[in-house]
């Protein structure tokens, strides 16, 4: 915090506490944009969260990430411990409202279309319901590897359609 305050970055950055889903909310809904300048993730809910509240997006893209933040759409993604592009990202969106607020709008359209419970829910029940047809028509007695094969073929990346 006192790094914050020497910067002159107190009207720019809130350092807090772990937060309450409320505060969580409430928090996000002050927000403009969501920080994650990461080395190593999944995909973070944080991310989610953020782009489903409205949030642009500045992050690195490990794990997960580019496929909820599209560079340039939906907010900016960053080499891994690249703190001159961290600062510059942050700069282009202060000076340029327009491309916040249509990072903003893009990303909550996204968060929406794409990672909504019930999205997900769906496409995990056809894609468990495609793996045990698959697996009952092969029959008990096929080799683990002709399994392997036929899990193989079932796309996880088809969520994006």
């Amino acid at each position: 915090r006192e790094e914050v305050a020497q910067a002159g970055l107190r009207e720019w950055l809130t350092l807090g506490p772990w937060l309450t889903v409320p505060e969580r909310d409430k928090a996000l809904d002050q927000s403009d944009v969501l920080v994650l300048p990461s080395y190593n993730e999944g995909l973070p809910m944080a991310i989610l969260e953020a782009m489903a509240h409205g949030l642009a997006v500045v992050a690195t893209p490990v794990g997960g990430i580019p496929d909820a933040v599209l560079h340039g759409f939906n907010g900016l993604l960053i080499p891994c411990g690249d703190v001159e592009a961290l600062a510059s990202a942050l700069e282009v969106l202060q000076r340029e409202p327009e491309t916040l607020a249509r990072f903003q709008a893009a990303g909550r359209e996204r968060a929406i279309r794409l990672f909504c419970h019930q999205r997900v829910f769906d496409h995990l029940d056809s894609l468990w319901t495609r793996l045990v047809e698959g697996l009952c028509q092969t029959g008990e007695e096929s080799a683990p590897e002709q399994k392997r094969t036929l899990i193989d073929r079932f796309e996880i990346d088809d969520l994006q359609r």
